[in-house]
C-alpha cells in the first residue's frame, strides 16, 4: 500500500475523532505546501497559485478566529480590510474529495435529513461542519447571486453553531436605487463586523485593496487576447484554484502577484499547437480520468474556465470604494438574465478563437440546465461546436463516469474531423 493510501486510511479510520483529522489534515497540506514549494515542475506562478490555494484551507483550520465563511461573490474586498480571512464554502468542501472525505460528509448530510435535491457542495459543508472538521469562523456572509441555496446552508449553520451571519440581496436589475440599495447593505455589513472584532472600518485600507485590484484586473485583460495563441497550459485543479485568485482573493497582494507572473510567462511562453477548449462552470472531481485527453501528451487543452474570468475592468478609485464595489456586485453576469452568461460566453470564444465549448451542468446548479438550449443556439449561430454534460461536481456516485469521458472523447473526435474537412 503507498503511503498516500495509507494517509487516507488514517483519515478514514479517525472519522469519529475531529480532532485528530484536522491534525492529520494539518499535516497533509504541510507536506504539499513543502513539495510543490521544493519538488513541482510547474511554472512559477502555478507553483504561487498551488501555494495560495493550500494556505487557504491552512489558515482556516489553525487560525479560525481570522476566518469568515463566504460563497463565490461575496464582495471580499470588504472582509479582507479587516484583516479577516474569507474562506468559500464550496471550496472546503472541494479541499474534503482530495483528502478523500466527501463521501463520508455527504452521507452524514443526507441521514440528518437534508434534501437530496441541495448542491453536493454544500451538503459536503454541512456534513464536515456537524462533523467536528470545520473550525468556527468569527462571522458568515453570502449573497443571493446565482445559488438559491446559499441562504438555506449558511441561515442554517450560523444559527446552529450561533455565528453572526449577514446576507447580501442583490437586485437583478441595475439603476441608482438598486446601486444605493445595495450600498446600504455593505454599510450595514461593515457595522456588524465592526461589532464582532471590536475594530473599526479603515476605508483608507478598502482604497488600497481596490487600486491593487485594479492592477490585478489590468494584468488579467492583457493576457486573455494572448492565450489565443500562446501556450499556458494548467490542470484541472489548478483552474479550479484560480476561482480563488479572481474572486475570493481579488485585490490582495497574493493575488496581483499571481496574474502579473502569469501575464509574464504567457508573454513569454511558445505559440500553442494544442486545440483550445473553453470549459463553462465548474468540473468534476476527481480529474484523473481527464488528463489523458487534456494533459501534457493530448491534443487538447482547457483553455479557461469561465467563471475565472471577472467581468469588471476597472473599479472606480476616485470616488467611494463601496459605491465602485455596489455596482459591481450588480453587474456580475451571474445576476440577472441568462443571456449575459451567454455574452460572456460567446465574447470568450471569440477572443480566445476556442474550438469548442463544453459545460457541465452541476446538479445543484439548476440555472446552467436552464439555460443550456439557450447557449447551445448562440453558440451554433457562431459555429462554435457545444457539448453539454449533467453530473455532480462532487458526489461521484451520481455521475456515469465512464460514460462521461466516452461524450467528451467523441465530442474532441468530432471537432478534430470538422477541422480535417475543412483541410
Amino acid at each position: 500500500m503507498s503511503v498516500k493510501n495509507v494517509y487516507y486510511k488514517m483519515l478514514k479510520q479517525n472519522i469519529h475523532n475531529p480532532d485528530r483529522i484536522l491534525r492529520l489534515m494539518q499535516m497533509g497540506l504541510n507536506y504539499e505546501i513543502f513539495r510543490v514549494k521544493h519538488f513541482s515542475r510547474d511554472k512559477y506562478a502555478l507553483k504561487y497559485l498551488n501555494e495560495i490555494s493550500l494556505n487557504i484551507i491552512k489558515r482556516t483550520i489553525e487560525r479560525p478566529e481570522s476566518s469568515v465563511w463566504v460563497n463565490l461573490f461575496v464582495p471580499c474586498e470588504v472582509i479582507h480590510a479587516f484583516d479577516l480571512n474569507p474562506i468559500c464554502i464550496e471550496y472546503y468542501a472541494s479541499f474534503l474529495a482530495g483528502f478523500q472525505l466527501q463521501n463520508i460528509y455527504l452521507d452524514k448530510a443526507d441521514n440528518s435529513g437534508l434534501s437530496d435535491t441541495l448542491c453536493s457542495y454544500h451538503k459536503a459543508f454541512i456534513g464536515a461542519v456537524e462533523g467536528g472538521i470545520v473550525p468556527r469562523p468569527v462571522f458568515s456572509t453570502a449573497t443571493s447571486t446565482i445559488c438559491d441555496a446559499n441562504n438555506s446552508t449558511f441561515a442554517y449553520l450560523s444559527h446552529k453553531w450561533d455565528i453572526p451571519y449577514f446576507l447580501l440581496d442583490i437586485p437583478h436589475e441595475k439603476n441608482e436605487a438598486s446601486v444605493r440599495y445595495v450600498y446600504h447593505q455593505l454599510l450595514d455589513m461593515i457595522k456588524a463586523i465592526e461589532e464582532v472584532k471590536g475594530q473599526k472600518f479603515d476605508i483608507h485600507k478598502l482604497k488600497k485593496i481596490i487600486h491593487t485590484e485594479n492592477k490585478t484586473l489590468d494584468y488579467i485583460h492583457r493576457t486573455l487576447p494572448l492565450l489565443s495563441w500562446k501556450s499556458y497550459s494548467k490542470t484541472m485543479t489548478q483552474e479550479m484554484y484560480m476561482l480563488n485568485t479572481a474572486h475570493v482573493y481579488m485585490g490582495t497582494p497574493e493575488s496581483f502577484h499571481f496574474y502579473k507572473n502569469v501575464y509574464n510567462e504567457v508573454k513569454n511562453s511558445y505559440e500553442r499547437k494544442k486545440r483550445r477548449i473553453l470549459w463553462v462552470h465548474t468540473m468534476p472531481f476527481p480529474f484523473r480520468p481527464f488528463r489523458g485527453l487534456f494533459g501534457e501528451k493530448g491534443q487538447f487543452e482547457i483553455i479557461t474556465m469561465e467563471l475565472n474570468h471577472p467581468d469588471t475592468i476597472h473599479l472606480d478609485e476616485a470616488e467611494d470604494p463601496l459605491m465602485a464595489l455596489s455596482e459591481k456586485i450588480i453587474d456580475n453576469i451571474y445576476n440577472g438574465s441568462y443571456e449575459r452568461k451567454i455574452e460572456k460566453i460567446l465574447n470568450l470564444a471569440d477572443i480566445l478563437k476556442v474550438y469548442g465549448v463544453i459545460q457541465f451542468c452541476h446538479l445543484g446548479c439548476r440555472q446552467n440546465s436552464g439555460g443550456m438550449d439557450l447557449l447551445r443556439e448562440a453558440l451554433k449561430s457562431k459555429n462554435i461546436p457545444f457539448l453539454p454534460v449533467d453530473g455532480d461536481g462532487l458526489d461521484m456516485r451520481k455521475n456515469q463516469q465512464g460514460q462521461l469521458i466516452t461524450r467528451v472523447e467523441a465530442f474532441l473526435e468530432i471537432i478534430v474531423n470538422k477541422e480535417e474537412r475543412m483541410i
